[in-house]
Order: C-alpha cells, then sequence, then structure tokens
C-alpha cells in the first residue's frame, strides 16, 4: 500500500501476526477504510513490515521499494481522508489523463490553451483542491 504518513505521532495500535505495532492516525484511518469486512485481507505496508528502528533495515527496504510495488498484484493507494474538494480534484485526474495525448508533443502549453484540451481555467477552484 502506498499511502502519506501524515504525522508521525502514534495513536493507536494494530495486531498483526500476534504481535502489537504502533500505528499513525493516517494509517489506522486507511486500514479501516481498505480492510475487508468478513475475510482477511493481506497488505505489505512499510511502517509495519519495515523495521523503522533499524537504519540498515530501512535503508535496504528503500532501495527495493521499486521491486515491491512492481511484484505486486496491485497496488493501494490511500491519500488520506476526503476533505472540502477532493471529491472534485479526483474527478480531475482522468481529464488530465486525457488531456496528456494532445499536449505531451508539443513543447510548452498556455494555460489560456487549457479549456480547449477539457481542462477547467488556472482560475477554477479545483486547482486548489487538486494540489
Amino acid at each position: 500500500m502506498s499511502y502519506t504518513w501524515g504525522k508521525l505521532t502514534t495513536i493507536g495500535h494494530v495486531k498483526c501476526n500476534e504481535a502489537e505495532f504502533p500505528v499513525t492516525e493516517n494509517l489506522l484511518q486507511a486500514l479501516r477504510h481498505l480492510r475487508f469486512a468478513h475475510v482477511p485481507r493481506t497488505i505489505w505496508i512499510d511502517q509495519i513490515c519495515i523495521n523503522q528502528k533499524d537504519l540498515d533495515e530501512r535503508a535496504q527496504q528503500v532501495r527495493i521499494m521499486r521491486d515491491i510495488y512492481h511484484e505486486a498484484d496491485r497496488t493501494l493507494i490511500w491519500l488520506g481522508e476526503a476533505s472540502q474538494g477532493s471529491d472534485d480534484a479526483m474527478e480531475l485526474i482522468p481529464r488530465i489523463v486525457n488531456a496528456y495525448p494532445l499536449y505531451s508533443a508539443q513543447c510548452w502549453l498556455s494555460v489560456s490553451d487549457w479549456p480547449n484540451l477539457g481542462l477547467p481555467p488556472i482560475t477554477d477552484p479545483v486547482w486548489i483542491a487538486f494540489g
């Protein structure tokens, strides 16, 4: 799972293989939202799967993160709880993806061209939510 760590203050614990692990608020929120209600779910989570106190292990694991994500069956991404404008920002993503082929061959693109690509003008509040 890829997620933003957020504040590093421990606010709770989760049980994994009969051991308890301290977790941050954002990870606890992610686990609550992503768990299956009635069946087990296996998720690789760096905050738990890597000994965060062992700097050598942490450095070694960071070097193989690309391989870890490449070998995963799927990657879950947790950006955090919804906030004002976040739904609009998420709806903007496919519009950006669809516009990409139209502007990728150009050396530059003026913001005045964005509406022609199906994107909102730079003054649209959705860009603040997206950023």
